[in-house]
């Protein structure tokens, strides 16, 4: 007896062992033992491999294309299929039970396609996806051009017009014209006046386009391209429209009322012209042409020869040339009026937007600016300054300017102004730039600039500030006010009216607390004056003033700033009076007022 005897493992003539890989099928194993004697035992047994694991596919999205035609959209698409025993498979896509492919045409409308992949073993991996495709672009329309035709009855005229409407999936649309809700049709009678006409087309998807087209009917002339209207002596047109390329030539003694100049057109005055439309057109007013009420828009222009009355400029221009008179022209936002030499403006307004250039040699009388600009190199006289601004540049002149609401006169190099009244305004004199006689109320304020002469300005509630390498000649105190002279700045004559409520500040003198003021009277009488020179330390500054002191006249404090601020206080038995001005805090101080410089 041998107890135990070891056991062999064979397929056929072929060992194998357990934990050998077996390959897909059945394999039919002799289990062997024999022992010492020689004796024999063994027993079949059988091992089945087999494969029931379908591949995997890789995920397809959904997709949505547009139409590119009538046939539908091109779709692409791809997937993979991996298997545990082949690696990879090929995948079939079919919709239905009609095979598909990736880069095929599929019609509008949603298919679902199948993605199937089969090993060898027979295993089947599928899945689903659509492909939408939708066709969602409207008809493409051709333009229609507005069109003006002249009325040809008491009706009207009869209008003809056109357009067609492209799809990429229709190939051709009908197009339907509408006036508000009726439909009208090429050839209809139009009555005179504008009509909007819209032209729609809708393909079979419900996708809709539209234009708009205008259609005037007009009872009046109508020039076109390469033609020209006279009117002539004793005659009167109304109510005509200039074209592109097209003239109306206003005779002396003619009138033509509520023409429309287009773009491109041209409207010749020398006799009256009243209530013209400049829509992009131009307006020529010769030395006897009158032109009252033209409105200038889209880009047009009025030149002015002779005389306007109430032009009102939107988009464009107004150009006063020698001999021209512009009166009470308004410009708006976008527009702009000129003035040359020898031309005068009596007056403009000039709103936010709109500008006014009066050249070397041109006027303009009283004109309002609210909000606008005026730049001014010829003379300026009696100018409201409302918000907007002035500026007086080159050889201009400016007199009697009023600038209130916030609005600014700017003084630059070789300009002079005179008699110019701040309320709350300001008023900035740059280097090689002159103000003479201006006079500052409360809330306003004049800048000297490096370079810039300030002559016999008049304080009366404002602030006059010298600043650094600027000049004051003469200052006069009326009702307080504040003189500001700042380091490097330069005073020129005498200081009049300095009193109770005023007060100067010598912002280049620093205050160190041990300040002294002393006054030495010069003359008496009607024409007294005397010096105020004022000590901080090494450091001193004098001053001419016109007028009666003594030193204890004189108060001097810190101006808050690091300078040293005079005033006249309070003296026993002088009465009651206004308080002398307080120091002013930095964030108040007159400096951080001033506008950036202009051109």
């Amino acid at each position: 007896m041998d107890g135990t005897d070891p056991v062999v493992f064979t397929e056929g003539n072929k060992v194998v062992h357990s934990g050998d890989t077996f390959g897909i099928g059945t394999h039919t194993i002799t289990a062997t033992a024999t022992d010492a004697a020689g004796n024999i035992a063994s027993e079949p047994f059988t091992v089945k491999v087999q494969d029931t694991t379908p591949p995997t596919l890789t995920p397809v999205a959904n997709q949505t294309d547009e139409a590119t035609g009538a046939s539908g959209a091109v779709a692409t698409f791809s997937a993979t299929a991996t298997d545990l025993v082949d690696g990879t498979d090929p995948v079939v896509f079919t919709e239905g039970n009609k095979v598909v492919h990736s880069g095929d045409t599929f019609g509008i409308g949603t298919h679902t396609i199948t993605a199937t992949a089969t090993d060898a073993a027979g295993n089947i991996a599928s899945e689903p996806f659509t492909i939408k495709v939708q066709d969602t672009t409207p008809p493409t329309l051709t333009p229609i051009a507005n069109q003006t035709v002249k009325a040809t009855g008491a009706n009207g005229a009869a209008v003809t017009f056109s357009a067609t409407a492209t799809d990429l999936v229709d190939g051709t649309d009908p197009v339907v014209f509408t006036e508000s809700n009726t439909v009208v049709h090429s050839g209809d009678t139009f009555a005179i006046g504008g009509h909007t006409i819209t032209a729609t087309a809708t393909d079979t998807h419900g996708n809709m386009a539209s234009e708009t087209f205008s259609v005037t009917v007009s009872n009046a002339f109508i020039v076109s391209s390469g033609q020209t209207l006279t009117v002539s002596t004793g005659k009167t047109s109304g109510g005509g429209l200039v074209l592109s390329g097209g003239t109306i030539n206003v005779r002396s003694g003619g009138t033509a009322i509520g023409t429309t100049i287009n773009k491109g057109g041209t409207d010749r005055v020398s006799g009256v012209d009243i209530n013209a439309t400049l829509n992009g057109g131009t307006e020529i007013v010769s030395r006897t042409g009158v032109a009252s009420g033209t409105t200038v828009g889209g880009g047009g222009s009025q030149t002015d020869l002779g005389k306007t009355v109430g032009t009102v400029v939107n988009v464009g221009t107004e150009t006063v040339s020698s001999g021209g008179t512009a009166s009470n022209t308004t410009v708006h936002s976008g527009g702009s009026l000129i003035v040359l030499n020898h031309g005068v403006a009596d007056p403009a307004t000039v709103y936010s937007g709109g500008s006014e250039t009066i050249s070397k040699g041109g006027t303009d009388l009283g004109a309002h600016v609210s909000g606008g600009i005026q730049i001014d190199s010829g003379l300026a006289s009696g100018a409201v300054i409302v918000a907007g601004s002035q500026v007086v540049a080159g050889a201009g002149t400016a007199i009697g300017t009023a600038v209130s609401g916030g609005g600014t006169e700017i003084v630059s190099s070789g300009g002079t102004t005179s008699n110019t009244l701040l309320a709350s305004g300001q008023e900035t004199v740059l280097g090689g730039g002159r103000a003479s006689g201006t006079i500052v109320t409360s809330g306003g304020y004049e800048l000297v600039g490096s370079g810039g002469i300030a002559a016999a300005t008049r304080i009366s509630g404002g602030t006059l500030e010298v600043a650094s390498g600027g000049s004051a000649n003469g200052v006069d105190f009326s009702s307080g006010g504040m003189l500001q002279l700042d380091s490097g700045s330069h005073i020129a004559g005498a200081i009049s009216g300095f009193h109770l409520g005023d007060a100067i500040d010598l912002r280049g003198l620093a205050y160190s607390g041990t300040s002294t003021a002393s006054w030495k009277q010069k003359t008496s009488g009607s024409s007294a004056s005397g010096t105020l020179t004022v000590k901080e330390g090494t450091n001193s500054m004098t001053l001419t003033l016109v007028g009666s002191y003594t030193s204890g006249n004189f108060t001097v404090a810190s101006d808050g700033h690091g300078g040293t601020l005079i005033t006249d206080p309070p003296v026993p038995g002088a009465g009651s009076g206004p308080p002398a001005p307080t120091p002013v805090p930095a964030a108040a101080c007159p400096r951080s007022r001033r506008p950036a410089p202009s051109p």
